[in-house]
């Protein structure tokens, strides 16, 4: 993904207070202004999630001033190019999570999940699985796509559809 294709996504005034909050924690000396590696942290301490292909243009782009700190506004210009809308991302997973959901039932296989991501080249180790299925996975070694989502997306306040299919730790007796 390129710079060019990120859009310009204004922040509002409740994202810029979350992001001041998240900004002010890493400003250890309230000098007003990072160090340009602790983007990331920020923007996850603000309930954002960057990839680290994000992470890393971010970087690049607030070192480019040459003072080797970021300032809270530059950060702001920042984030308008990288900061994710939530409001449609849980739609956005919804729809994702459907080719894995063929029943239309509201949960997916796990076992079919995890071939496609192996499969499309998602590094996936035995830990990682492990973490995964601990977190995500029913006894009947299927993932409940409205849990699974609210999971992914922490600005998701809304509890959807009914869930179908159980709720974790349904399913097969032990």
């Amino acid at each position: 993904m390129s710079e060019e294709e990120f859009a310009l996504n204004p922040l509002n005034d409740k994202d810029k207070e979350e992001l001041k909050r998240a900004f002010t924690k890493y400003d250890k000396k309230n000098l007003g202004n990072i160090k340009p590696i602790e983007i990331a942290d920020v923007f996850r301490m603000a309930g954002q999630n960057p990839t680290v292909e994000e992470c890393n243009l971010m970087i690049n782009e607030a070192e480019e001033p040459g003072t080797g700190m970021l300032m809270f506004e530059d950060l702001i210009k920042i984030c308008e190019k990288y900061w994710k809308n939530y409001q449609n991302y849980s739609q956005e997973l919804k729809e994702a999570c459907l080719a894995f959901d063929r029943q239309d039932v509201g949960v997916m296989d796990f076992d079919e999940m995890k071939q496609i991501l192996m499969k499309y080249g998602e590094q996936l180790d035995e830990n990682d699985l492990e973490l995964f299925q601990d977190t995500f996975v029913n006894e009947s070694g299927k993932i409940i796509v409205d849990d699974f989502i609210k999971q992914l997306n922490p600005m998701d306040t809304d509890s959807g559809k009914k869930k179908k299919g159980g709720k974790k730790g349904s399913g097969k007796k032990k």
